[in-house]
């Protein structure tokens, strides 16, 4: 699973209007990036996710975003 970066920063994170948005904290039992991946790979339409990790929470998106950010605590991954 890639993990978008930009030079320098280990926080890019993709910032179009997610189509579904998890919250990790609700489901449980794995690390929240494993648990993320997870609900994604379950959903055929999916295309990627930015793991916001101090919120806990998980974007889905059934589309590939276009605009990225450097955003701490948050990564963008690719499926």
């Amino acid at each position: 699973m890639p993990v978008l970066t930009i030079p320098g920063s280990n926080w890019t994170c993709a910032v179009d209007d997610p189509s579904k948005i998890v919250n990790l904290t609700d489901v449980g039992g794995f690390p929240d990036v494993v648990q993320c991946a997870m609900e994604c790979i379950g959903d055929v339409k999916c295309s990627g996710f930015n793991l916001k990790i101090n919120a806990s929470l998980c974007e889905m998106y059934l589309y590939i975003p276009t605009r990225f950010a450097l955003v701490p605590d948050c990564q963008y991954r690719q499926v």
